[in-house]
């Protein structure tokens, strides 16, 4: 039976549900009570849970994960009882199956993974008390694996992000023991060429943090430099090799795993900094630059796997006070909205303030005029007479406009451009 969960869970009821897991055996699938599910998204799903022979140490922690072609693919990671792997299992989400596929040639956890051209590509990580700079492709298609030019700088704990078919490795730890040694290091992968190019640092040295592209931009967020946990979220772009910090998240987390749906950043599980580990979901919108809770996940947990399969994330695996978990849990993330419903919303909005005719018609006039242009096909023409529209509420401020007015038309007209941009 599939378990089905809604809503939020913070707070108090966060603490009470985690404890609860650590008094239980946390390696089972774990259910909440069920509700029913609509068409706007936000829920979660019990799947098939990873194969127990996965890792012989017991249930996976330090996994990676990443989606090809519409299935799933677990690599590497630490089992619960010692051991690091080299496995590499494959789900298919159509069937709900799991198959397992060629090995990893070199065992290791807190790796990060890529895919370019259909071609997962595997780098650093830990292989045993230490960093590695390993790169290892896996071609899906045969099932083969081939080792690559390794990263200039060995370290495991870090992220990438794939832009134009060129994979940025980011952060990490260099060091395991005698403690951490967190680097802000940025190296650029092409694996067309097979070599290494060096470039722009992160804003702050960090490991254990989540990144996602969008709109060809990477976002890095949470992680720690030293504990505990941050919330930073700093963007790349690849174009002008650049770092831009943004706005953070609520809570600050460390090991939490994003995954990027309709142009969204999806933040979720990880650390506190009182080591409560959370089943957070953060939704990041980069074109507004704000931040919404979701709904969160079944289990709370870290160093888990995630992939996108139809706009569907797959949580899979990972690691809960000590203890690997096999779950394999599926969210659907809010339908996408509708740019013309928002804008005729506004429009009716403003109509019903009853303002001064001059600001009221010039206002109306510049909604009517962004959706005769994306009716058009004009998107950017659209998205440019909106942030006119932007610009004069804030001009008419309590002018013509109260404060809380100009407030709402902001606020609209931004989620208006997030949706077009969508």
């Amino acid at each position: 039976m599939k378990t089905v969960v809604t809503g939020l869970l913070h707070g108090r009821m966060a603490k009470t549900f985690s404890l609860f897991l650590c008094a239980v055996f946390v390696a089972t699938v774990f259910s909440v009570p069920v509700k029913a599910v609509d068409d706007t998204g936000d829920y979660w799903v019990t799947k098939e849970p990873i194969p127990p022979s996965f890792s012989p140490g017991g249930p996976d922690r330090a996994c990676a994960g990443v989606a090809v072609n519409g299935k799933v693919y677990v690599i590497g990671g630490y089992g619960t009882f010692g051991g690091h792997t080299s496995a590499n299992q494959e789900y298919d989400p159509a069937t709900d199956t799991w198959a397992t596929k060629a090995s990893m040639p070199t065992a290791r956890s807190a790796t990060a993974i890529g895919v370019v051209n259909g071609k997962v590509y595997v780098l650093g990580g830990n292989p045993g008390l230490g960093s590695t700079n390993v790169v290892e492709e896996y071609d899906p298609e045969t099932d083969t694996w081939t080792t690559k030019a390794p990263m200039p700088t060995a370290r495991f704990g870090l992220e990438v992000g794939v832009v134009n078919g060129k994979i940025y490795a980011i952060g990490g730890f260099l060091d395991y023991v005698p403690f951490f040694t967190p680097t802000a290091v940025v190296e650029m992968y092409d694996p067309l060429m097979d070599t290494w190019t060096t470039k722009a640092s992160m804003l702050s040295p960090r490991g254990y943090f989540g990144a996602g592209v969008v709109h060809e931009k990477i976002y890095a967020v949470g992680g720690y430099l030293s504990w505990p946990p941050v919330a930073s979220n700093e963007e790349y772009d690849p174009a002008t090799d650049t770092w831009t910090a943004k706005a953070p998240m609520a809570v600050p987390r460390s090991s939490p795993e994003i995954s990027v749906v309709n142009n969204r950043l999806y933040v979720i599980g990880g650390v506190l900094a009182d080591n409560l580990f959370v089943p957070t979901n953060e939704e990041y919108n980069p074109a507004t630059d704000q931040w919404t809770t979701r709904a969160p996940m079944f289990t709370p947990r870290t160093e888990f796997a995630l992939g996108v399969v139809n706009n569907k994330i797959y949580a899979i695996g990972g690691w809960l006070y000590g203890v690997g978990v096999n779950n394999n849990e599926e969210y659907t993330p809010p339908a996408p909205e509708d740019p013309e419903t928002l804008l005729q919303g506004l429009i009716t909005t403003i109509d019903l303030w009853y303002l001064p005719k001059g600001i009221e018609n010039s206002l109306i006039s510049k909604l009517t005029n962004a959706q005769q242009s994306l009716d058009n096909g004009y998107q950017e023409e659209s998205i440019s007479q909106l942030n006119a529209l932007i610009n004069e509420a804030r001009a008419q401020r309590n002018k013509k406009l109260t404060s809380e007015q100009a407030d709402i038309i902001i606020e609209e007209v931004l989620r208006i451009i997030a949706a077009i941009q969508g």
